[in-house]
């Protein structure tokens, strides 16, 4: 019977685990039912049982719908009662239901625990009962030992933003933990858990404490025994668009020997502003091309490098012109900016990471004479929904081509062969030979 309110336990808050521990001798599952008997569709009974079926003949030599039968595993209800939690998983009458196996890999196939998380929208003051079914006997001579235990829990963990909360499981049995966020108002949201010890965790995250009245829910299984090292995992929401608009959310960590910590950073917590051009915290192509907050990475050495990748990927593409080869300065000042911006997205005001400025896009079409689309790089056209203009909203970039002055910048400036750091100018003959070429060129 779960908790009343008088002893701190309250409907819609308070949640429970059942567990399965100390299993020796072979394999159980663990059924739940709320109100009802929990019951497994075939059971062994002791003794003679009378059957009746309204769904087929339980005797067909003599076409009757009941009769006796003796000990045996028998079917005892006709069909599984559909489950609204588990509907693929759970057999007979059951809510919830865990079978101590997982894929039938080795090292799970002896396992000596199993444990169910019983929401908080499943307990409503009514009884809840409990099956406990053999999977599988080791031996015949030795038989199947285990405790069940059941732990009620009051209400979730609260993790304050920019902290992090240590816990383990051990004794080889599974269980979970149970944390909470919440934030005044949506803004970027972001739980790291690192496994520094152990066979791992689960890690699930959802926007309503009930799993059905959830619409939102991101999992991953963060492991650090393959790697013989502490390991690290983040479940993020970056974006406005991801945002599912709650201010609360809800952890559940499930798993068994296993030591973590897990932190929770919100809104500008998650940005990262650089010193200077950037090049103490890894920026070497993009240095002092980030001026503004961006979005917080663990090695910003690896994005710069993505940056430079990329920029080289542009430069291919827009270096090969009708009358020429190679791009000019300004073109090659905008594809390197262009593809910093597109690497070191900017931080609004409640830290959500934001899209590429729409002008960012057109400087580069501007300056290098040609669409994106001309170049076999349509899914950077600017009339895409993927850039934002930076009048109605935030975005990343400088702004720079905003403020074209139409009287001091220069638009088509004779094309060179330049690439970041790698320069050569042609003569002024060579370049005015070539102009007048390609004039000659569109006249014709």
């Amino acid at each position: 019977m779960p908790l009343e309110e008088n002893e701190g336990f309250f409907e819609g808050v308070s949640h429970a685990v059942a567990r399965l521990l100390n299993v020796q001798g072979g394999l159980l599952r663990l059924s739940v039912a709320c109100g009802r008997l929990a019951i497994p569709d075939h059971a062994f009974i002791e003794g003679e049982i009378y059957g009746l079926s309204k769904d087929a003949e339980i005797d067909p030599h003599t076409n009757m719908q009941s009769t006796a039968h003796p000990f045996t595993y028998q079917r005892v209800i006709d069909s599984s009662t559909k489950s609204k939690y588990q509907p693929e998983e759970c057999s007979g009458c059951a809510d919830f239901c865990v079978d101590m196996t997982f894929n039938d890999i080795d090292v799970y196939t002896k396992e000596s625990s199993a444990a169910i998380w019983l929401p908080s929208c499943y307990l409503v003051w009514l009884d809840f009962f409990l099956a406990v079914e053999p999977i599988a006997q080791f031996s015949q001579d030795r038989s199947i030992t285990y405790d069940l235990a059941v732990k009620q829990i009051h209400d979730y963990i609260l993790i304050q933003p920019d902290t992090n909360h240590l816990s383990k499981f051990t004794s080889n049995n599974w269980d979970y933990d149970f944390y909470y966020s919440i934030s005044p108002e949506p803004q970027s949201m972001r739980w790291r858990v690192v496994v520094t010890g152990g066979e791992g965790v689960l890690v699930t995250v959802r926007n309503h404490r009930c799993p059905l009245q959830a619409t939102w829910s991101k999992e991953v299984w963060c492991d650090a025994a393959y790697y013989d090292r502490p390991w690290m995992c983040d479940i993020e929401i970056p974006t406005r668009a991801a945002h599912p608009g709650d201010n609360a959310f809800f952890v559940a960590v499930y798993g068994r020997n296993a030591t973590y910590s897990i932190a929770f950073w919100r809104g500008r917590e998650n940005c990262h502003d650089f010193t200077g051009a950037g090049r103490n915290d890894g920026l070497d192509f993009c240095s002092g091309l980030v001026p503004y907050a961006t979005w917080r990475w663990d090695n910003y050495h690896n994005l710069d490098n993505e940056a430079r990748c990329f920029f080289e990927e542009l430069y291919q593409s827009f270096r090969v012109q009708p009358c020429w080869t190679g791009v000019s300065a300004e073109c090659n000042t905008t594809l390197q900016a262009f593809a910093c911006y597109e690497s070191f997205h900017a931080c609004d005001e409640n830290g959500f990471s934001v899209g590429t400025c729409r002008s960012s896009c057109e400087a580069v079409v501007y300056e290098c004479a040609n669409w994106f689309e001309s170049v076999d790089l349509e899914h950077y056209n600017c009339t895409s929904s993927r850039y934002l203009d930076e009048n109605s909203r935030v975005c990343t970039g400088t702004g720079f081509f905003s403020d074209f002055a139409a009287d001091t910048q220069t638009f088509l400036e004779q094309p060179e062969l330049v690439l970041y750091e790698s320069k050569s100018a042609a003569s002024s003959l060579a370049a005015s030979l070539i102009f007048v070429l390609a004039l000659v060129f569109l006249a014709w």
